[in-house]
């Protein structure tokens, strides 16, 4: 358990939440629309969009999250920032 009291479970969930709105952040820092990154990582624009959504059910792959953060020029770790954009 982490100092915060919290379990892994827990502290997993959080991380998870934030990812769709993190992505959005930073495809958008990046300028990048929802369809250009889904060309440059050979996957279709609805499942960025997916992804973004907070109450999506879809979470992408380990290779999804390592090609989306080479598009991004972002290291992977990024994802597990909270996002400073309210989504």
């Amino acid at each position: 358990m982490s100092d915060t009291g919290q379990t892994i479970a827990e502290r997993a969930a959080r991380y998870a939440a934030w990812f769709g709105p993190r992505l959005r952040e930073l495809r958008t820092k990046a300028g990048l629309t929802q369809a250009a990154l889904a060309n440059l990582i050979g996957i279709a624009q609805s499942r960025i969009g997916e992804y973004e959504s907070p109450t999506t059910r879809y979470a992408p792959s380990w290779e999804t999250v390592v090609k989306i953060s080479l598009a991004l020029d972002v290291s992977t770790e990024v994802f597990l920032r909270e996002p400073t954009e309210n989504p």
